[in-house]
């Protein structure tokens, strides 16, 4: 778990949560991400919720969920692995975000096996193509 220090504005970080394990409704071995946040999400600019993953060995993925206005744009997860080709992999549906204040996105059981045991994450939220907030 990490809390943001910083305020974020017009949207501010408060914390993020990361439990690896079963997830209903996914395959195998996933990541469920929980992002709480205070603030207004803009109706009219684009926000991006994003986990930056890596590994000691050197690979890397990005889980995000695009929306504008309450619209998904789109849910995904991008994988940098260091001895091959980057590749983004579009995901069905979007984030859940029916919990007041809360993003909750899964990490796919592919991404949590190319990351391995041991990673680390952090987590931004990124406003019009700015990063407005980090955690």
């Amino acid at each position: 778990m990490c809390t943001s220090p910083t305020v974020g504005a017009p949207v501010d970080l408060i914390s993020t949560q990361v439990r690896v394990g079963d997830t209903p409704g996914w395959e195998g071995t996933t990541a469920e991400v929980t992002i709480t946040y205070t603030g207004d999400v803009p109706p009219t600019a684009p926000v991006l919720w994003s986990l930056l993953a890596s590994n000691p060995d050197g690979d890397f993925v990005q889980l995000g969920y695009d929306e504008l206005g309450g619209q998904t744009l789109e849910y995904f997860w991008f994988e940098s692995p260091r001895d091959g080709q980057a590749m983004n992999h579009n995901m069905v549906g979007g984030a859940d975000t029916s919990a007041a204040g809360t993003i909750r996105m899964v990490l796919p059981a592919a991404a949590v096996s190319l990351l391995g045991d041991v990673w680390w994450w952090s987590t931004a939220v990124n406003v019009d193509n700015e990063d407005v907030d980090t955690c």
